[in-house]
């Protein structure tokens, strides 16, 4: 059971005591935390230090420690090896779990190891002051296991151990894994925290191919998840080291949330587990980090659902190029396509269509046998040609697409060319029947009473085609309130229900973007409100929703360029630009300026106004709809709001009924979905298509069924009375609010009473 000590507030008491800093090393605040009695034990240390960015220098997370001593099995009689401990958290997990005879932690910091000594007394833990890569050149025993997360980044060292035949000449992280490795009895096997470059770089390869000149080889990877150290970004994976030799390595994720019993009897097993990152079992020669290995198998899953099939790039193309200088023009060749190497400026057909630096570009000439480079194109700036991209960038600086990446990369193309060509003639014509619709538009505004002939010529039945579809795309709320406004008759009502959506999107957008950022709570603190004073969220209008809107997308946004695989794992997705979409400032900015103006000059305190008036405000409200059409695009196509229902366990896979919320129907359709963490039943998600994560919304809003209908109704979150809350609704017109107790959402608003 967690305790209820605060203690990300108790560091911050704590490191004003010690040394009045903004950062203080965690060092100081442990060994204060010690002597003022708040640490009991060793658990109680790893949570005080969680969040600390020095943390991870001297602390492994509960959970990695947890996963660790799960990992080595239930012998008692271990003798276990930390050559980077640390405070030694590591060490005492294994010997509280009754699985140490005899456990030694080397630590370089004089500071910590003193802390380690007093923090955690052992007859059975030994601690020893020095650098691991000296003290593992001496007699300091052999070992069943060694275990640990080395300092990353450190500068290359020589190893050379000439009566084993072993020179590496690598990065010290590398070498001391290898001097670690040769401290193991017969038998012995490790379990060390490691970034994917391990597995992918020079650096890496050359010390696993050491390992295996010693004996020792990789045998499973278990991705951790993002940023599970303090500070750090780049991606961790705990790998698997054994003197056993395994034509596969078994590669999982370990969900610091949910029960690892399934993942870990896959790997005794060595079988493919029922989801892939409950375990799928790859050649040695295949291995790629985890994360990259499911991002295939999912981009590979998609193609099929689509009817497409995998082309190796190294098999469509005829030639990969890239300049070899700055200015050197590309050689002029048939049917190209040039993609580019960074960002998501989209893949073109001829250098006079380049948005960025040619030198920016790798030149891919297509095999016409097998696709058209407009088609190839064309796929690289869908949704699953962007993640195609993103699959095969690398780096953590400025992630790129190099040569190397892109040829042993596959495209996904229709079986034949005949298929290709035609949707290449479709795509045109669409692009035809925009540029009609400009010129339409133009006519309009050229000739404005001419507007019964040019509506005539638009069509009715294109227009709304058009429209319906983005409609049925959204989520319940939203579109339940767009029916609304389109099934009205008179200026005034459609205008009222156009101001009613656009807060219901501040809010939806609100619970989508505060839902997923408070699964970090770190990342809330930059949205709090300074220097001004704080909203009441207990009677929040739309001007206070949207300032809030403002601040969590403009975090979500800063996250997305820094850190675009943390923010796919707190919102829950794959396709990254539906963030792009939601969080853009153009959404915000529409909705803080044109739409909180329409609520407070024609809804809050308006006077009366005549026909005319509604006829021109209904205009302005809809050309704000148009924008915020544009802007979301198809942001929620396959990205779905369901409510959750009943689930059944079956292979560590949950089967969960539910209700997919979309469109403007109140007949919802039933369903179920597999995923990986229970849901709550009757609470609402966002989920997308084929994902097996959901994102558990804020309670902002609650879907309800009136005496007087037999369809649900939406209610939003509307202020706190004291008969409890008050919720509204913006389409269900016979029963427009409800006031009862809901302590859940109660206890949200104080939460965003503390943004600001």
């Amino acid at each position: 059971m967690e305790s209820a000590v605060n203690w990300s507030e108790l560091r911050w008491k704590l490191a004003d005591d010690v040394r009045g800093a903004r950062f203080p090393g965690a060092v100081a605040v442990v060994g204060e935390a010690i002597r003022k009695g708040f640490i009991k034990d060793w658990r109680d240390c790893a949570h005080l230090i969680a969040d600390d960015r020095s943390g991870p220098e001297i602390a492994d997370p509960i959970f990695v420690a947890d996963f660790m001593v799960a990992l080595a099995g239930d012998r008692s009689d271990l003798r276990v090896l930390d050559p980077w401990a640390g405070l030694g958290l590591t060490l005492r997990d294994f010997d509280d779990a009754g699985r140490l005879q005899q456990g030694v932690g080397i630590e370089i910091n004089t500071e910590v190891h003193e802390l380690a000594a007093e923090l955690l007394p052992s007859p059975r833990i030994e601690w020893l002051l020095g650098d691991a890569g000296q003290l593992l050149d001496t007699d300091i025993g052999q070992f069943d296991l060694v275990v640990g997360s080395p300092p990353l980044g450190l500068p290359p060292r020589t190893l050379s151990v000439p009566d084993r035949s072993l020179n590496l000449r690598a990065s010290a992280t590398y070498t001391m894994i290898v001097q670690a490795a040769l401290k193991l009895s017969p038998g012995g096997s490790m379990l060390v925290v490691l970034p994917d470059g391990f597995l992918r770089t020079t650096d890496g390869l050359s010390t696993q191919a050491c390992l295996q000149a010693a004996g020792v080889g990789i045998t499973a990877v278990l991705a951790l998840p993002t940023r599970t150290f303090a500070g750090l970004s780049i991606p961790l994976n705990v790998v698997v080291l054994t003197q056993e030799s395994q034509d596969s390595v078994f590669l999982g994720q370990v969900d610091a949330q949910a029960d690892q019993e399934i993942l870990l009897a896959n790997l005794r097993a060595r079988r493919n587990g029922a989801l892939p990152e409950l375990g799928r079992l790859v050649p040695r020669t295949d291995l790629v980090p985890p994360r990259q290995s499911f991002a295939l198998l999912e981009l590979r899953e998609a193609a099929r659902r689509s009817g497409l099939q995998a082309v190796a790039v190294e098999k469509l193309a005829v030639s990969v190029k890239r300049p070899r200088a700055t200015g050197e023009a590309f050689p002029s060749l048939p049917n190209c396509v040039y993609v580019p190497k960074l960002g998501t400026s989209s893949a073109v057909t001829s250098p006079d269509q380049f948005q960025i630096k040619p030198q920016n570009y790798i030149q891919v000439q297509i095999n016409p046998e097998i696709a058209e480079s407009e088609y190839v194109a064309a796929f690289l700036g869908s949704a699953l040609g962007r993640r195609v991209r993103r699959q095969l960038t690398s780096g953590t600086t400025i992630p790129q697409i190099s040569i190397e990446s892109l040829t042993a990369g596959e495209f996904y193309l229709p079986a034949s060319l005949e298929q290709q060509r035609a949707t290449v003639r479709l795509s045109s014509r669409l692009s035809e029947l925009g540029l009609s619709l400009q010129a339409l538009e133009k006519e309009l505004w050229d000739r404005p009473l001419s507007v019964a002939k040019i509506e005539a010529g638009l069509g009715r039945v294109l227009e709304g085609d058009g429209f319906e579809r983005w409609m049925e795309s959204l989520p319940y709320p939203l579109a339940s309130v767009i029916w609304r406004y389109r099934a009205s008759d008179d200026a005034e009502r459609r205008c009222r229900f156009l101001v009613n959506l656009f807060e219901a999107l501040v809010v939806v957008l609100v619970e989508i973007h505060y839902s997923a950022l408070e699964r970090d709570p770190g990342l809330l603190q930059d949205a709090i409100r300074t220097g001004t004073a704080k909203d009441p969220y207990d009677r929040a209008s739309i001007g206070i929703w949207a300032n809030l809107l403002a601040r969590l997308a403009a975090k979500t946004r800063q996250l997305v360029a820094s850190d675009p695989t943390k923010a796919q794992e707190l919102f829950a997705l794959s396709d990254i630009e539906r963030l792009n979409a939601i969080a853009s400032k153009t959404v915000v900015r529409l909705l803080e300026q044109e739409a909180a103006e329409y609520r407070r000059n024609w809804i809050g305190h308006a006077a009366v106004v005549g026909p005319a008036e509604w006829e021109r405000r209904l205009t302005q409200a809809e050309g704000t709809l148009a924008k915020l059409r544009e802007a979301l695009s198809d942001a929620f196509t396959g990205w779905e709001l369901v409510r959750a229902g009943q689930g059944s366990l079956k292979a560590g896979v949950i089967s969960a009924s539910v209700e997919h919320l979309t469109g403007s129907r109140a007949l919802f359709r039933r369903g179920s979905v597999k995923v990986r963490d229970w849901p709550e039943d009757g609470c609402l998600y966002m989920i997308e298509d084929d994902a097996s994560l959901m994102l558990r919304l804020a309670p902002l809003i609650r879907l309800r069924r009136s005496p007087e209908s037999v369809q649900d109704a939406v209610y939003f979150y509307d202020r706190i009375e004291s008969r409890g809350v008050r919720w509204v609704s913006y389409s269900h017109e016979e029963v427009p609010e409800v006031v009862e107790p809901d302590p859940e959402t109660a206890a949200l608003i104080r939460k965003l009473d503390a943004l600001g």
